[in-house]
């Protein structure tokens, strides 16, 4: 991940002119850009001029002219009109920038350095998630990111995990001065631990969370009255939603005989449900885990309100 980091940020720093050439929508004049206007041949009609904040500069002959809104080519258009019935035959007027205006937008909310950054017309999305330090790990939530603009209450939704992969530049919107990015806090991975637990219900996965973890997060087993010997974990099938597959676990073997192999490794989204061993029942016991994967794959957010079995 560093690396892919370590790239965008090289490409946006080569390729931040192409990207100003290559806007999508032309660049419009405005206060405080600084322009250069040459005349073939007219030494005295070549100036560079600052944009002042009512939009207009000052020149030679023609005095104070309104040029917020317009592009370079309409400028020199405009010029080239002005100029030629009345001072200069057929004159060859060229305009560009010297310096834009200031333009910033900003990243806010769980982000390596959230703030207010300056950027070049053309510039997009993901030059300023770059300039940003890019997302913490683990601790962004890219998938439900927001857009607001200068003017508008409008959220736009961004997915940058899929943008940032690589995978749909659709949503790559070139900026606009005064966007604001929101990055959330991601909700945390979890798994589920139910059935005849002292403390049923759902805790913080970490990677190397074993079943014994689980259980002794869920404040362990119930004295005479939880199966050990059939505990049944639901896990996932990654990229098919609302399906699983079962495992059960004699999680007796490992207590009793240090057979680690029924203290299994968990993944995150796994359900862990522990049944009784008063008319046990494993049919029963996959039902139950069966209803609450379904309800968790639903809501994926609190299991509080489910009840002890």
């Amino acid at each position: 991940m560093t690396r892919i980091w370590v790239a965008l940020a090289l490409l946006t720093w080569m390729f931040a002119g192409a990207y100003a050439q290559q806007a999508s929508t032309p660049y419009r004049l405005g206060p405080e850009d600084v322009i250069s206007i040459r005349v073939y041949g007219q030494m005295d009609m070549s100036i560079d001029a600052i944009v002042s904040l009512d939009g207009t500069i000052s020149y030679p002959f023609l005095g104070f002219i309104k040029v917020e809104g317009l592009t370079t080519e309409d400028l020199e258009v405009l010029l080239t009109s002005r100029l030629k019935p009345d001072y200069f035959k057929d004159p060859k007027v060229s305009v560009n920038i010297v310096r834009f205006r200031p333009r910033k937008a900003s990243v806010v909310g769980i982000i390596q350095r959230p703030g207010e950054y300056d950027f070049r017309p053309g510039d997009r999305i993901r030059s300023l998630i770059a300039q940003a330090g890019g997302p913490v790990p683990r601790s962004s939530d890219l998938k439900h990111a927001t857009l607001s603009r200068k003017g508008s209450r409008e959220l736009i939704p961004l997915d940058l995990e899929t943008l940032l992969e690589g995978h749909d530049t659709s949503q790559d919107y070139e900026l606009q001065d005064g966007d604001v990015i929101t990055i959330l806090e991601a909700e945390p991975p979890r798994v589920n631990v139910l059935g005849y637990v002292a403390r049923p219900g759902q805790f913080v996965w970490t990677k190397g969370m074993m079943l014994s973890d689980a259980i002794a997060l869920a404040n362990g087993p119930i004295q005479d009255r939880s199966k050990l010997s059939e505990v049944v974990i639901q896990r996932p099938v990654e990229g098919r939603p609302f399906e699983y597959r079962r495992i059960v676990v004699n999680f007796v073997r490992f207590q009793e005989k240090n057979d680690y192999s029924q203290n299994i490794e968990l993944m995150s989204g796994d359900l862990v449900y522990v049944p009784s061993t008063r008319n046990p029942d494993l049919g029963r016991a996959n039902a139950i885990a069966n209803i609450a994967f379904t309800i968790s794959s639903l809501l994926s957010r609190n299991f509080g309100f489910l009840p002890r079995f």
